[in-house]
């Protein structure tokens, strides 16, 4: 398993700690063959937050792009596939990503071929009926649809506009 602690000046805002446990708990439901499982979570003794996932011996997108310089169109949809797997899955059950990046999605290597891994749905919010529930800019800023950066009212084609900026990247560290 993997650790994830929370900063402890986090951990004593009454409201992110509330929101750390739903978030968490709803998390925790979600299960995927292409999203890494949270497992448990906790307070430490000193009032920390910390959440358990499970391990992945993958590296990140972000490492594999700098590794590796190109990634061909077909082995791009093929990772660009197994996300959207997870986010349809996750969007069905009313979860959004609201930060997926390439340092958010792992890449294994299963029976020679990538398996990519979508990760840190911590932040992930529940989305109502009229879209994701609060109004913020929680994310990575590069990554965030304009509406997410204006602190808008969103929906899950957030997450689907932050895998065409990934894949805009993923091209243009190609071509570089």
């Amino acid at each position: 398993f993997a650790l994830k602690l929370m900063h402890t000046h986090l951990s004593n805002d009454e409201r992110f700690r509330k929101r750390f446990i739903r978030e968490v708990e709803m998390a925790m439901e979600f299960t995927h063959e292409h999203a890494v499982q949270i497992r448990e979570f906790g307070e430490t003794d000193d009032g920390s937050q910390f959440f358990t996932m499970d391990f992945s011996v993958g590296k990140s997108l972000t490492q594999v792009i700098k590794e590796e310089k190109s990634l061909s169109v077909s082995r791009a949809l093929a990772i660009s596939k197994q996300i959207l797997s997870a986010l349809k899955n996750a969007h069905a059950k009313g979860i959004g990503h609201r930060d997926l990046k390439p340092d958010n999605i792992l890449l294994e290597q299963r029976f020679g071929k990538d398996h990519a891994l979508v990760l840190d749905f911590g932040i992930a919010k529940i989305l109502g009926q009229e879209g994701l529930t609060g109004k913020s800019t929680i994310g990575t800023p590069l990554y965030m649809s304009p509406e997410q950066a204006g602190g808008e009212s969103l929906d899950m084609r957030t997450d689907l506009y932050s895998l065409g900026v990934i894949l805009y990247e993923i091209d243009r560290k190609s071509v570089v």
